[in-house]
């Protein structure tokens, strides 16, 4: 089967799943801009008209608040039943939002219909999970899309095929897939668990080879790959295939735990040997892919079918956590990530999210604790005292961060490169704290660990600079830090404010244009650009930025009071030397 290239655009995919676009609801955000500026947070708003409920339910979509719009349009459509749209985004949303049993209800009204969208896909899912195979293939044969859903038909397809004991069948759809590199990828990787869960091991070999061919940094491929190489009795060579992928991703806990388990001669963590191991792969494999590529409510969607079919899919539940975390509904995405088996690989890193993500809650106490007694239980666990540590530092509690990130550093007896963010972060809680001598040391062993680091580097010459010292190195090394990352606001507007300070105003200009296009939403970026062209005689443009900085969301990053005495009379000389150098001789040109 041909497989339409359009099927990569996010609009082919969220056509062929019958799945409203983003740019819908930015549209309806645009079209009712004047209520929300008015309205309080969705999530708050208790609406019972029809039209109430709607522009609840928009607003909320625009958001991408999915509990609240899937809320609001179930109340909409037990309204007003007739209604399509609500009916259809009720379905969408509390897809996406993992509320299956009001979804499938909705899917089968949808169904009844005449839907031949994610309707059919949904309930197809539902028999594969029951087990009916055949009610399953008769969804999927209504089941009509393009592009992108004619990749899933098939996919999930094959496994019903060879749960209803035609396997021959089941293959011979996934091998006459065509298309991009990327469909024959995931055709070729279903093909290969089929044969695998058949019984056939150097067919499957073959598969995962091709597959594994076209991509050698997938996880699945990996561990799908490693399996085949074991049970075609070449061990070897599935270690040098896990040992690869680390050399990418040193610390993957997932392979970890296969080449750990690989050399004690148990098996590699990758089973799908069920039809609803199967399914819940495919939609597993897309979710992920579209959870990280802007299409995160897609992503969700999928995501959910997955563990709808195989509950215990861990990786699902970590993948779905994720992408709600992307979407900062941080209640689902502790949901999720609770949801994941305790001997998982993956289990511990779960478990240090859910203390940041109880902190973005503003349940503090209860997110050091948890972090603390993750710490307890690990003193060694690097991963949890960096976490810790930042999250304090983010609550500006940088006493605290210095002694956590101590702790860590305590622990380490050979300084690697990996280690030189420790040595940063906590250089940076010194350096708040007032403990210059040891933030500097901390700075420069993160920069003798890891050399022309851009973070280090701005960090430090910046601060050198504030301080007065090592002002030629200073440039030099933010110079380099732009080199090294051109496409970085906040690096860009360090090296332009240095060069301001040093009276270099019209190479202050050019850096912090720059900056200001890279970051337009930093208040601080507009700020300085504003001092630099006034040092230039571009006052009208100056007043502009100085004013546009005070309107920005993040205006409490800058002094009020000063803004407005430059908006007011402009940059004096003493404002100017108070931060830097005054040239001698220099006199501001006139105005151009």
């Amino acid at each position: 089967m041909m497989l339409k290239s359009a099927a990569s655009s996010l609009l082919a995919i969220t056509l062929a799943l019958g799945i409203q676009s983003p740019a819908y609801a930015d549209t309806v955000a645009q079209q009712t801009h004047h209520a929300d500026a008015l309205a309080p947070p969705v999530a708050a708003q208790t609406a019972t008209s029809l039209s109430g409920l709607y522009l609840a339910a928009t607003l909320a979509e625009a958001e991408r608040d999915i509990p609240s719009a899937a809320e609001f349009y179930r109340q909409a459509y037990e309204l007003e039943p007739s209604s399509e749209r609500f009916l259809h985004s009720a379905f969408t949303m509390e897809l996406a939002d993992g509320r299956m049993p009001g979804a499938l209800d909705l899917a089968a009204i949808l169904a009844e219909s005449g839907d031949t969208g994610m309707s059919r896909l949904t309930l197809a899912m539902d028999a594969v999970r029951q087990r009916s195979y055949r009610a399953a293939l008769r969804e999927l044969e209504t089941y009509q899309t393009d592009g992108f859903g004619d990749l899933v038909s098939v996919l999930v397809g094959a496994w019903v095929f060879h749960g209803s004991g035609d396997t021959d069948e089941a293959l011979e759809q996934l091998d006459a897939l065509e298309g991009p590199a990327w469909v024959e990828l995931y055709g070729a990787y279903h093909a290969g668990l089929i044969r695998m869960a058949s019984g056939d091991v150097e067919g499957a070999l073959r598969d995962m080879e091709r597959a594994y061919s076209t991509d050698a940094g997938a996880l699945r491929l990996v561990q799908g790959y490693a399996q085949a190489l074991v049970a075609n009795d070449q061990k070897t060579q599935a270690e040098v295939v896990l040992t690869t992928f680390l050399e990418l991703a040193p610390f993957n806990a997932v392979i970890l735990a296969d080449l750990e388990a690989l050399q004690a001669g148990q098996p590699i963590g990758h089973r799908v040997t069920t039809p609803q191991q199967g399914v819940a792969e495919v939609a597993y494999g897309l979710g992920l892919a579209l959870g990280q590529d802007g299409a995160e409510e897609v992503g969700a969607i999928y995501l959910n079918l997955a563990l709808f079919v195989h509950p215990e899919h861990n990786l699902a539940c970590f993948g779905l956590a994720r992408v709600y975390e992307s979407l900062e509904l941080w209640e689902r995405a502790v949901d999720s990530y609770e949801g994941m088996g305790d001997s998982h690989p993956l289990k511990r890193t779960a478990e240090i999210r859910l203390g940041v993500l109880l902190d973005q809650l503003e349940r503090p106490d209860e997110a050091d604790m948890h972090l603390e007694a993750l710490i307890e239980a690990d003193p060694t666990d690097l991963e949890a005292i960096n976490t810790f540590g930042t999250v304090l530092r983010f609550r500006r509690d940088f006493e605290r961060a210095a002694e956590v990130y101590s702790l860590g550093i305590e622990t380490i007896t050979d300084h690697r490169r990996e280690h030189w963010r420790l040595f940063y972060q906590r250089g940076i809680a010194f350096e708040r704290t007032d403990r210059w001598t040891q933030a500097e040391a901390d700075f420069l062993t993160a920069l003798d660990l890891f050399p022309d680091q851009p973070d280090v580097l701005n960090y430090l010459a910046y601060t050198w600079v504030d301080r007065g010292e090592h002002l030629e190195r200073s440039v030099e090394m933010l110079e380099r830090a732009v080199e090294m990352r051109p496409e970085s606001g906040y690096i860009v507007d360090s090296l332009g404010w240095v060069y301001f300070r040093l009276g270099r105003f019209d190479d202050a200009v050019e850096q912090l244009e720059r900056a200001v296009i890279l970051d337009p939403s930093q208040a601080v970026i507009h700020d300085h650009l504003g001092d630099a062209y006034w040092m230039v005689g571009r006052r009208l443009e100056a007043r502009f930025q100085w004013s546009h900085a005070r309107d920005l969301d993040d205006a409490d990053e800058i002094d009020p009071e000063a803004i407005q005495r430059k908006l007011q009379r402009g940059l004096t000389r003493e404002e100017v030397e108070s931060v830097g150098i005054w040239p001698e001789g220099y006199e501001i040109p006139t105005m151009r």
